[in-house]
């Protein structure tokens, strides 16, 4: 409904949205032990849809964008922190805090992280 899984779809009005109630309502989620038993070495799911024609449809996959072997682009990466981080400690601190763990390797003293992280 929203896109994303990012703060903003968890807000008191996402949650209270009527089209997202409906929806969740519909919603099943139940353990498939043949799936889990894939896991450590995989992260399988299944989605299945019944559909009101009476037709059904299923997806299985063993791996999703996010595990470890399927990790996220840097860029979504940052652009998530920078939402997160930027509602604690600000715009210009998140900027900042990213550019300084992108470049770690040139960091002569990890002072200079925490700094950024304490509360003024």
């Amino acid at each position: 409904m929203n896109g994303n899984a990012r703060v903003d779809a968890f807000s008191e009005d996402a949650l209270a949205n009527e089209r997202i109630l409906n929806l969740a309502q519909k919603v099943y989620v139940s353990e498939n032990p043949s799936l889990s038993a894939m896991s450590p070495g995989k992260r399988p799911a299944q989605v299945t849809l019944y559909l009101q024609d009476g037709r059904r449809l299923s997806e299985t996959v063993f791996s999703s964008q996010g595990n470890f072997d399927k990790p996220y682009p840097l860029s979504l990466v940052i652009d998530k922190f920078r939402q997160l981080a930027g509602e604690v400690v600000g715009s210009n601190v998140a900027d900042e805090l990213i550019d300084l763990c992108l470049n770690l390797e040139e960091v002569d003293n990890i002072a200079s992280l925490s700094a950024l992280l304490r509360p003024n």
